[in-house]
């Protein structure tokens, strides 16, 4: 009777090791499928045109995203979206854009 429990216990581990392994390895296969329709370019190879020349930071980065489809993610406690920024006209790569908000916001990155 003892044997058996453990022979029991055996089979039932060695079967949930398995199905452990197959959903991981169904995950990855489906996150990875995901990932091919993923944009592959560069930031600095997209390019915008921004004309305005006193405006919000938050309305600056909402007119970004709605040309680009890039979503910005920040903690409002250390970044005060409603200061005004001086940029002008632009017609740059996106990279150089932000660079430049981020330099008279005076914004600074963590990674």
């Amino acid at each position: 009777m003892k044997i058996s429990v453990l022979r029991q216990l055996y089979m039932i581990s060695k079967y949930c090791a398995y199905s452990l392994i197959i959903q991981c390895v169904v995950a990855s296969s489906l996150l990875a499928a995901r990932d091919v329709n993923a944009q592959k370019q560069s930031i600095e190879d997209i390019h915008v045109n921004i004309s305005e020349q006193n405006k919000k930071l938050s309305d600056i980065l909402d007119q970004i995203t709605e040309m680009t489809d890039f979503e910005f993610a920040m903690n409002s406690k250390n970044v005060n979206l409603q200061q005004s920024i001086l940029l002008g006209q632009y017609s740059a790569s996106l990279a150089t854009v932000l660079r430049d908000i981020s330099a008279k916001a005076e914004l600074v990155s963590l990674g």
